[in-house]
């Protein structure tokens, strides 16, 4: 299988923030009135301003682990 993403635009609001899925995520004020490009993948978003990612944050409810963070150590 081959990993879905989608891409879509957003324009920076004056306060510095894009809104995806009523969730604002930060971008800086500098930003602001600026296109940004979201790659969104089933569990992270990442934000894109003139091919250079900017931020990236995690949009699924649960976060991924290692196996290893759960696994006991037998003694």
């Amino acid at each position: 299988l081959y990993p879905v993403r989608y891409i879509e635009t957003r324009k920076v609001r004056y306060d510095g923030n894009i809104v995806y899925k009523n969730r604002c995520y930060r971008v800086g004020e500098n930003l602001a009135g600026a296109l940004v490009n979201l790659e969104i993948n089933p569990d992270i978003l990442r934000i894109y301003h003139k091919d250079r990612e900017i931020k990236n944050a995690m949009i699924s409810g649960v976060q991924k682990r290692p196996l290893s963070d759960y696994e006991e150590v037998c003694l």
